[in-house]
């Protein structure tokens, strides 16, 4: 991407997001010279706490992509925040110990600040004088969900770690058509499994980057057919054929043609959620 393209995509991170951080420390082998030194017992505290905070972490993406799921199925509760953590604390009431960390999980995700895919938020805005609509919902929804993925694919055994490079962030450059994303799924040896489903052999690399892909171009089509549903003129079903042509399995790219010819902006969960919408755009709808 040039400078100039980044600089049009506000959002896009400051440092180049397809290039691997370093493994976190807690997850590198033990350094000998800290276990054995005069302040050991501080140093497992510190790499106890780092795998904690990460444990955290991860729950945290997992929570949210869950909600970003029922936002643009328009099934989120306006107060999912709060009611996961009262349902944390009750479960740790309730005898739970083991479930603490569920308890820190909703802590932190509370502490972040309320989002237009949120439900009421678009409209909340507007009645300020914000200009925002169902487009920045929209927007903001794919971002925090590709957001999420990317930073899923930066554990020690991700699908990434094994490219060498951050598959998300690299398909979210040039949807997914770079000679680097092909490249990878190059490295399959022997033939392709008609579908994913039906795969009996042993698992490897290159089928979860094919995964993957078909996760990020699922995304995508979302993204695209909530745009139609609001009245942009794109060709989301031509769109998606596209993408999946570039599938090395046959099956999985029958069963999705087939799937599009009966999908309509219309249908629940494709259509743009009512809770996306001004009071304005509501009334008028």
């Amino acid at each position: 991407m040039s400078a100039a393209e980044r600089a049009r995509r506000a959002w896009w991170p400051a440092d180049d997001p397809v290039t691997l951080p370093p493994v976190p420390a807690y997850l590198q082998p033990v350094d000998e010279a800290a276990f054995n030194g005069p302040d050991w017992r501080l140093y497992w505290q510190e790499r106890a706490a780092a795998r904690d905070a990460a444990r955290v972490e991860q729950l945290c993406w997992l929570r949210l992509e869950h909600a970003l799921k029922a936002a643009r199925e328009d099934k989120l509760d306006p107060d999912w925040r709060q009611r996961g953590l009262a349902e944390a604390v009750a479960a740790v009431e309730a005898g739970g110990s083991s479930r603490d960390v569920d308890v820190w999980v909703w802590l932190k995700i509370n502490e972040g600040s309320r989002d237009f895919w949120e439900p009421g938020a678009v409209a909340e805005a507007v009645a300020a004088g914000v200009p925002v609509d169902w487009k920045t919902a929209l927007r903001r929804w794919r971002f925090v969900l590709w957001s999420i993925k990317a930073a899923q694919d930066l554990d020690a055994g991700s699908v990434s770690r094994w490219a060498g490079f951050n598959l998300v962030w690299a398909y979210f450059n040039c949807d997914g058509r770079s000679q680097r994303w092909e490249a990878v799924l190059n490295r399959h040896e022997g033939s392709w499994p008609d579908t994913t489903l039906g795969y009996q052999g042993p698992w490897s690399e290159t089928l979860s980057a094919h995964r993957l892909l078909q996760e990020l171009d699922g995304i995508e089509l979302s993204f695209d057919i909530g745009l139609a549903a609001g009245g942009e003129p794109i060709d989301w079903r031509g769109r998606h054929v596209q993408r999946i042509s570039r599938w090395r399995m046959g099956g999985e790219r029958e069963n999705v043609m087939s799937q599009l010819q009966h999908t309509s902006p219309d249908h629940f969960g494709r259509r743009l959620p009512r809770t996306w919408m001004s009071q304005d755009s509501q009334s008028t709808s």
